[in-house]
């Protein structure tokens, strides 16, 4: 009788490198790549309260070439999150509703929100781009409904940073 460690046995025999998967992208798009690094940088920064400075020494080291990212772009939105966190986690807390706190979002949504709101600051890329980009990151994380609720977020801080200037 085959036991399963046998059939792992033969497969790693096989395919040892499969672990670590080749340099080169996720999406296809060097800037969708640093968005994705930009998020998970953010998360690094909160989850573990290291100085996000250092976070992206850290990333622009040892994961641009990796997954293939945009440089300019990642550097971009964590320099400016480092600048600007507590501006941008005031505008998230400003636009939820009573029953919400913004210490009652989860950490991948605050990253992924802090990431968005520094490219919506920036106005280099198109409001609709920016925002599908995140909403589509969103969708691998998250069920419809906190899609919806990111999206709700993002609609109204759009309005207001790109209709002040």
């Amino acid at each position: 009788m085959t036991t399963f460690d046998d059939l792992i046995k033969d497969d790693f025999d096989t395919n040892q490198n499969d672990a670590f998967p080749d340099e080169g992208s996720i999406t296809g798009d060097s800037r969708t790549e640093a968005r994705l690094l930009a998020l998970q940088a953010i998360f690094q920064h909160i989850f573990v309260n290291q100085n996000l400075t250092k976070v992206r020494d850290e990333f622009l080291v040892y994961y641009v070439k990796q997954h293939s990212a945009d440089k300019k772009i990642l550097t971009q939105i964590l320099d400016d999150v480092a600048e600007n966190q507590a501006r941008y986690e005031e505008m998230v807390a400003a636009n939820l509703n009573e029953k919400w706190s913004y210490d009652r979002i989860g950490l991948v949504e605050k990253s992924l929100l802090l990431a968005a709101i520094s490219e919506l600051s920036g106005k280099s890329a198109p409001t609709k781009v920016v925002i599908n980009e995140y909403l589509n990151i969103a969708k691998g994380y998250f069920n419809p409904k906190e899609v919806g609720f990111i999206n709700g977020i993002l609609d109204t801080l759009a309005k207001q940073l790109r209709e002040s200037s």
